[in-house]
C-alpha cells in the first residue's frame, strides 16, 4: 500500500511569546492542548484555545500570538493524491468560515501516533501513520461545489470517505455493499471507481489496512494470535495468519519474533 502521508514528525510546542512569521515546505497542524492566543495565517485570523485544530498548507505564512502560555502539538508531514485533496478542500473551507476544528484529549489520537512514531520500531512507526492517516480522513471536509478547481472530483472526494470508513473499521468485517451505501453510490460504480482512483479493489485495501494494524498488535502486545484475529475482524486465526503472510511474506509469530526479539 502507498502511504499518501509521508515524513510525518510530531513535536510538543510551548510558547509564552509571539512567534514571528514564518512558513514551511510542508503541511502544518496545530493542535492547542493548553493556553489561548491568535494564529494569524496571511489575510485571517483564528482564536486559539484548548482543543482547537488549524490546518497550514505549504508555503502558507503565520504568525502565533499568545494571551496565556500556549501548549500545543505541531505536526509536519507531506502529503499526496487523494489524502493533499481532502487537506486543501478542508483548508478552504477554514479560511471561508474563519474556523478550525474543535478536538477533545478523548477524541483526538496525536498522543497516540506521537508514540508510536517516537517508538524507533518500524512496524509501530507504520501502524502510526495509518493512525494519523485515519484521523486525517475523519475530519470532515465540505462538499466541493465553488471551491475552485485545484480540488478533486465530488467521485474523488467519495472515495475519500470511503477510505475513511474503511480505516475507520478495521475492527469489523465489511462487504463491498455496506461501504457503497455509507457514501451513497451504486456498489457497482463504487467498485469501479474506488480501483480507477486507488489502483486496488476496495476490500483489497481493508485486508492491507487490517494486516497494517496488526502489525500494532504484534509487537507491543502479548494477545494471541487467535484473540488479534478476532479483535481485527478475520474469521480465525487460519484466515489471518494466510492474509498476514500473503501482504508480508512472513508468518505472524515471526514477524512477532522479528519485533519483540
Amino acid at each position: 500500500m502507498v502511504l499518501e502521508v509521508t515524513d510525518l514528525q510530531i513535536y510538543h510546542g510551548y510558547l509564552s511569546e509571539e512567534y514571528p512569521e514564518h512558513s514551511h515546505r510542508f503541511w502544518e497542524i496545530h493542535w492547542i492542548t493548553r493556553g489561548q492566543g491568535r494564529l494569524i495565517q496571511d489575510d485571517q485570523t483564528y482564536e486559539l484555545s484548548s482543543g482547537v485544530l488549524l490546518l497550514s498548507p505549504p508555503g502558507c505564512r503565520h504568525t502565533l500570538e499568545v494571551k496565556d502560555p500556549l501548549h500545543f502539538l505541531y505536526l509536519w508531514f507531506d502529503a499526496s493524491g487523494a489524502i493533499e485533496g481532502h487537506l486543501t478542500s478542508i483548508w478552504e473551507n477554514q479560511r471561508t468560515t474563519g474556523f478550525g476544528f474543535s478536538i477533545t484529549r478523548r477524541q483526538s489520537p496525536l498522543t497516540s501516533v506521537k508514540k508510536k512514531i517516537d517508538s524507533a520500531i518500524p512496524a509501530l512507526e507504520l501502524a502510526g501513520l495509518h493512525e494519523f492517516l485515519s484521523f486525517l480522513f475523519t475530519l470532515p471536509a465540505p462538499a466541493p461545489a465553488g471551491l475552485g478547481p485545484r480540488l478533486p472530483s465530488f467521485e474523488s472526494q467519495r472515495i475519500t470517505m470511503a477510505r475513511g470508513f474503511i480505516e475507520s473499521r478495521i475492527h469489523e468485517p465489511l462487504t463491498l455493499g455496506q461501504v457503497a451505501d455509507t457514501i451513497g453510490m451504486n456498489m457497482y460504480v463504487f467498485a469501479r471507481e474506488f480501483r480507477r482512483l486507488t489502483g486496488t479493489s476496495a476490500m483489497e485495501y481493508h485486508r492491507r489496512v487490517r494486516v497494517e494494524a496488526s502489525k500494532y498488535y504484534l509487537a507491543t502486545t502479548t494477545n494471541t494470535l487467535a484473540d488479534i484475529a478476532a479483535t481485527l475482524g478475520f474469521c480465525d486465526q487460519f484466515h489471518f495468519s494466510k492474509t498476514f503472510l500473503r501482504y508480508t511474506g512472513l508468518s505472524p509469530s515471526a514477524f512477532r519474533r522479528n519485533t519483540q526479539g
